[in-house]
């Protein structure tokens, strides 16, 4: 059994017997996290381009960890590179 606990810094983790902790965000804490305008985790949700998310009622949460290997895999070393296949 999952338990979400809001921390005073609103950011929210989950705690599972003997499991790592996942830290969440909501989206305007993705937009500070990614230095990015507050909208913009609206519009990649809307196209399905940004990292992957969850939703918790009418919460969206992004997993720390998600956002972190998303934006890894958007790594280039040129602007031909169009980075690792699929």
């Amino acid at each position: 059994m999952f338990r979400v606990i809001v921390r005073e810094d609103l950011r929210m983790t989950t705690t599972a017997p003997q499991q790592e902790r996942d830290e969440y965000m909501r989206s305007p804490e993705l937009a500070a996290y990614r230095n990015i305008g507050e909208q913009r985790p609206a519009k990649w949700r809307l196209t399905g381009y940004g990292p992957p998310y969850v939703k918790a009622g009418k919460t969206v949460l992004y997993r720390r960890r998600d956002v972190d290997q998303w934006a890894a895999n958007k790594l280039r070393k040129s602007t031909s590179d169009e980075g690792p296949t699929a």
